[in-house]
């Protein structure tokens, strides 16, 4: 996880639910970054990767089979039969991390204490 460069006032409640939120949308955004299993593979979801496989499905069938690269560099052919099943796992991928962290975020909304945010930032 990057290190956040903003300054907080971690002694009240406002500063410190601001620095939970932005190491949440942090965590969000790793957790986005590492990828996706597809077909027992891990595919790229840096910004660069989520252009492209946001545009799989405008790929016309006959152009298929399309040669894609695993984040370890192996080649991987996906064919025209998987470009659906492999845009929605992207997509549900990236779309899983950031409910997750909305979930989250919403859960510290309710925290009234010092005391509470703190158990939440250890447990992150």
């Amino acid at each position: 996880m990057e290190q956040l460069s903003k300054q907080y006032d971690l002694t009240t409640v406002v500063g410190f639910k601001e620095y939970i939120y932005d190491k949440i949308d942090q965590k969000s955004t790793d957790e986005i970054l590492n990828g996706f299993t597809f077909d027992g593979k891990i595919f790229s979801m840096s910004i660069v990767a989520q252009i492209n496989w946001s545009n799989l499905l405008n790929i016309p069938e006959v152009m298929f089979p399309v040669n894609v690269s695993t984040r370890g560099n192996e080649l991987y052919v996906l064919d025209y039969a998987n470009v659906h099943n492999f845009y929605m796992t992207a997509l549900g991928h990236k779309s899983q991390a950031l409910q997750s962290g909305t979930l989250e975020k919403n859960q510290i909304s309710f925290l009234t204490t010092i005391e509470e945010l703190q158990t939440v930032l250890d447990n992150l």
